[in-house]
């Protein structure tokens, strides 16, 4: 008898590559590095996070906390209050993003 922790595998390499193709077609910028952040930030998510939402939805995700992560200044504490409806994508929850 196995105990489940609700978090499955990790994504399928197939979902992270459709949206840095996505991506591709949609951001300017440093793309290979936007995907392999993308990599990292979905990693050990749970594969109903992935399946309840489109690919549209993940990158507006992905491109949100990694813009965030690009403005932070290494020499403060950056927190931002986020609704995700303004960035394209839903939740019924107020994001804080932090990093220290």
């Amino acid at each position: 008898m196995s105990i489940s922790t609700g978090i499955d595998a990790p994504p399928a390499a197939a979902t992270v590559d459709e949206l840095c193709t996505y991506l591709q077609r949609t951001q300017g910028g440093n793309i290979d590095l936007l995907c392999a952040f993308a990599r990292i930030f979905f990693a050990k998510v749970p594969r109903a996070l992935l399946q309840e939402r489109g690919i549209p939805e993940l990158a507006a995700l992905t491109v949100g906390a990694f813009r965030f992560v690009e403005r932070a200044r290494p020499d403060q504490v950056n927190v931002e209050v986020v609704d995700p409806e303004n960035e394209g994508w839903s939740a019924p929850v107020t994001l804080i993003r932090a990093q220290v």
